[in-house]
Order: structure tokens, then C-alpha cells, then sequence
């Protein structure tokens, strides 16, 4: 962590979590901290690429438009005019 805190491995901290379900059994319980050990590394990973992300340098000048174009289906979501009509008469 940039603060010079030492984070606590991932195992740790899923193995000391006090939420339990009822009538847990023992092989849930181990699966659920195993499972709540690799979220906590991922949502970690996911912290470290943004931090990298915000200390990238800025990037290059835009020498045309952007954002005005997408891919060729862009938009195919969009509710076509007979459909808008149809939509439009029902209420």
C-alpha cells in the first residue's frame, strides 16, 4: 500500500471473517474462506492496475474527432421506428 501500511495475507483476513451461515458445515466453511481469500487478492489486483492507470503519463493530443464512431453494430439495441411506433400506441 502506498500508505506504508503491510497488508495481512488474503488467507488471513477470510480465515478471521465472522460472518457464518446457519448450520454451516466444516467443508463450506473452508471453501468459503478459500473462495473469500481469492476475491480479496482480486479486488488487491484490481487496486494495484488502477493506481497504475492513474500514474500513467498523459498520453498523446488527439489529432481528430473521437468517440463519434464505434464498432459496425453500434447502436442495434436501439429501438427501431417501427418498434417506437408500436411502443408509442400501447400507452
Amino acid at each position: 500500500m502506498p500508505d506504508g501500511h503491510t497488508l495481512q495475507p488474503a488467507a488471513a483476513v477470510a480465515h478471521n471473517n465472522r460472518a457464518r451461515q446457519p448450520n454451516e458445515g466444516g467443508e463450506y466453511r473452508k471453501a468459503r474462506e478459500a473462495l473469500l481469500a481469492e476475491e480479496i487478492e482480486l479486488n488487491r489486483h484490481i487496486a494495484r492496475v488502477a493506481a497504475q492507470r492513474r500514474a500513467l503519463p498523459p498520453g498523446g493530443e488527439a489529432t481528430g474527432p473521437s468517440g463519434t464512431s464505434g464498432p459496425p453494430n453500434w447502436g442495434l439495441n436501439r429501438p427501431t421506428r417501427a418498434r417506437t411506433r408500436r411502443l408509442s400506441r400501447t400507452s
